[in-house]
Order: C-alpha cells, then sequence, then structure tokens
C-alpha cells in the first residue's frame, strides 16, 4: 500500500476534518453525496481546457486521470473447476450496472458489460488493458481491442 494513501472507512469523518489547503482525492459517488459540503476540482488536460468531474465526463472520458474502472480479478482454472466461484463470477459480471448503480458509482455504457460478459462467456483470457495500449481509448474500445487480438493468427 502507498505510503501517501489513507485507506478510512469513515471517510465522512476524514473529509469534514480536512485543513483549507488540502486537496485529497475522493471518490465520485462520496463527492455527490456530499456535494454541498465539498467543491470538486476541474482538471485541465494538455490542451489547457478544464473539465470539471460529471457522469459524463468520466464516461465520456475527458474527465482525465482521475477516472478509473473497478476491475474483479479471477483465477481462470479456479473458476472453471468450482461451480459456486463460476456462478458468483456470472451473478457479479452479470449484475455489474445494477450494482454500480445501487453505489452511486459511475457506470459504464450498457455496451461495455455487455462486452465483459462475452469476454468471461466465450473464455477469452487475460487482460484488455495490457501491452501498447493507445492513449485515449475507451474502456469499451480496450475491451473490443482485445477481442480483435484474439483473431490474430498466432492466437488461433
Amino acid at each position: 500500500m502507498r505510503t501517501l494513501y489513507r485507506h478510512s472507512a469513515q471517510i465522512h469523518c476524514t473529509a469534514s476534518g480536512l485543513e483549507i489547503f488540502r486537496k485529497p482525492y475522493l471518490g465520485f459517488a462520496y463527492f455527490r453525496v456530499n456535494a454541498d459540503r465539498l467543491k470538486a476540482l476541474p482538471i485541465a488536460p494538455a490542451n489547457g481546457i478544464a473539465v470539471a468531474p460529471s457522469v459524463t465526463s468520466a464516461q465520456d472520458g475527458t474527465y482525465r486521470p482521475l477516472s478509473r474502472p473497478l476491475f474483479i480479478y479471477v483465477n481462470d482454472q479456479q473458476m472453471l473447476a468450482n461451480d459456486v466461484i463460476r456462478s458468483f463470477v456470472g451473478y457479479t459480471v452479470g449484475n455489474g450496472l445494477r450494482f454500480v448503480e445501487e453505489a452511486g458509482y459511475i457506470p459504464l455504457p450498457a455496451d461495455t458489460y455487455r462486452l465483459v460478459e462475452s469476454k468471461l462467456y466465450r473464455h477469452v483470457l487475460g487482460t484488455s488493458f495490457g501491452g501498447d495500449l493507445p492513449v485515449g481509448l475507451t474502456i469499451g474500445e480496450a475491451l473490443r481491442r482485445s477481442f480483435d487480438q484474439q483473431k490474430r493468427p498466432e492466437f488461433r
């Protein structure tokens, strides 16, 4: 764990006790619930146009670098050998959009969740975010790219 990061289950106490000049990073779901007490700062990318955090700016990738996806990691061999793990992963992936919305997080587009399900059921292994990943790629584009890589002759 990084020494600059301190996790707190009671983040509301942490945020309310911050000194006036500190600029902490808090999740957007927490910010939305406490928007009356907190101020979100826009981020100015290389082009110099500041972008405020919002559901839209996180989904379309214009609010960077402080938006990120949440992942689950699964041991493929254990999942194939264990019905309980397979059921859990299928349930989690199949209900991801609902879980994210219930938690107050920013959902990915629905077609991106379908791509994740397709990777699971087609047994496409490995990350979609490794290797020579172009800057600015959306999560959906990275997932589609991993399918295209599976079609290359060396993976057949």
